[in-house]
C-alpha cells in the first residue's frame, strides 16, 4: 500500500473525481477527509470507502469560505492526527458570453475554483509541517492552457491555480511538502454533463485523439501518483490528464 499510515483530506469529494479520488487514497492505506458542501454526498462517500474497508470521514465544508477550509483541516488533525496529503478538486463551472456573466457569478467561480485553493493550503501547511512534510494536489483544468469558448471565468480561475500551485512549490518545499497540478480534459462527471446542458450543444468524444470522454479514477490515479513516494522528487509540476485535448482534435 503506497500511502499507509497516511492522512489525506479531499475537497469537493462527494462525488465525479473527487469520490473516485477519495476511493483511491483509501485503498491504498490513506485515511481520508471526505470534504464536501453537500453533507450527504460525502457521507455517501466515506461509507463506500468504509463498506471497501477503509477508513473515511465525512465533513460539511464550504471551501469558498476560511471557516470551511479551516474545519477541514482541523478535522484531520483531530481524527487522524496529521496530515500527509491534500487534494484541492472541489470546483464549478461557468458557460457564459462574457457581457452576460454577473460580478456574483464571476466571483462565485473565482472563490470556488481558485481562492479555496489558497484557504485550504493555508490552513494545511502548518500541519504539514508539524508532521514532517507532505503533498499538495491542485486540480485546475485543460482550460487552463487551451480554453474552449465561453469559458472566460472558469478558464482564468482554473489558470489562477496553475501558478498558484507554481508558486507555492517554491515557497514550501523546504519544508518537505510537494506542490503538484492536475489538469483533467473532458470527464465523465455530473458537471461535465451539466456544463454540457448549458451549451445545448453535443460532445463529440470520437474528435479527440483518444477517442473518449476521461473517467473519474483516471483522474484520481494520477493525484493518488503525485502523493505517492514514487513521485517524491516532483514539486512544481503541471500534469495534463485530457485525452490529448490540449493538443488538439482529429
Amino acid at each position: 500500500m503506497r500511502l499507509l499510515g497516511t492522512a489525506a483530506v479531499i475537497t469537493g469529494a462527494g462525488r465525479g473525481q473527487g469520490a473516485a479520488t477519495a476511493a483511491l487514497f483509501a485503498a491504498e492505506g490513506a485515511s481520508v477527509v471526505v470534504g464536501d458542501i453537500d453533507l450527504d454526498a460525502a457521507t455517501r462517500t466515506a461509507k463506500t470507502v468504509a463498506d471497501a474497508g477503509g477508513t473515511a470521514i465525512a465533513v460539511h465544508a464550504d471551501v469558498s469560505t476560511a471557516n470551511g477550509a479551516e474545519a477541514l483541516i482541523e478535522a484531520a488533525s483531530e481524527n487522524f492526527g496529521r496530515l500527509d496529503a491534500l487534494v484541492n478538486n472541489a470546483g464549478v463551472a461557468l458557460f457564459k458570453q462574457i457581457e452576460d456573466i454577473t460580478e456574483e457569478e464571476w466571483d462565485r467561480v473565482v472563490d470556488i475554483d481558485l481562492k479555496s485553493v489558497f484557504l485550504t493550503c493555508r490552513a494545511a501547511i502548518p500541519l504539514m509541517r508539524a508532521t514532517g512534510g507532505g503533498s499538495v494536489v491542485n486540480v485546475a483544468s485543460a482550460a487552463a492552457m487551451k480554453p474552449i469558448r465561453l469559458q472566460t471565468a472558469y478558464a482564468a480561475a482554473k489558470a489562477g491555480v496553475v501558478q498558484f500551485t507554481r508558486a507555492l512549490s517554491l515557497d514550501v518545499g523546504g519544508y518537505g511538502i510537494r506542490a503538484n497540478c492536475v489538469c483533467p480534459g473532458p470527464i465523465d462527471t455530473e458537471m461535465l454533463h451539466a456544463s454540457l446542458s448549458e451549451l445545448a450543444s453535443p460532445y463529440d468524444a470520437s474528435r479527440l485523439p483518444l477517442g473518449r470522454i476521461g473517467k473519474p479514477a483516471e483522474v484520481g490515479a494520477v493525484s493518488l501518483f503525485l502523493c505517492s513516494p514514487e513521485a517524491s522528487y516532483m514539486t512544481g509540476a503541471v500534469l495534463t490528464v485530457d485525452g490529448g485535448t490540449s493538443v488538439g482534435t482529429r
